[in-house]
């Protein structure tokens, strides 16, 4: 893309990658959703990539980066499936240290609050964030 550019592309992608883990069809091996995301992120950070998975902030009462409310009835815990990744030389503003704000189900303060979020709108978070200029 930077040789079509003719210099540094602006490129930038984000949405639900599913990183949940993986089974190995033809082996009896498979990887979690913390290797697969790690596993992403140095690969996009090789030198012919140049990109960056980016950090998102913590919602208040987790203790990890989640995007997925399943409900608080739900067998089925908070989970990380939502990323933005984007060209390493483009500059994002912050959000508490972070540079993908997550909002919706996240900023409300008990279960019962991102339920009806949840119901309403949708079981992701809203990945907020902003480009800023060179």
């Amino acid at each position: 893309m930077d040789k079509a550019a003719g210099g540094s592309a602006n490129y930038m992608f984000l949405g639900n990658l599913n990183t949940m883990g993986q089974n190995m069809t033809y082996i009896n091996k498979g990887i979690s959703g913390n290797k697969e995301l790690s596993r992403l992120k140095k690969r996009a950070a090789a030198a012919r990539v140049k990109m960056t998975v980016f950090e998102k902030s913590v919602p208040s009462g987790v203790n990890e980066q989640v995007t997925i409310w399943p409900g608080s009835r739900s067998s089925l815990n908070p989970s990380n499936f939502d990323y933005v990744m984007a060209t390493d030389h483009l500059r994002f503003k912050q959000f508490g240290g972070s540079p993908v704000d997550l909002r919706g189900w996240p900023q409300e303060t008990t279960a019962a609050k991102r339920d009806a979020w949840a119901t309403a709108f949708s079981d992701h978070a809203l990945l907020y964030f902003e480009v800023q200029k060179a």
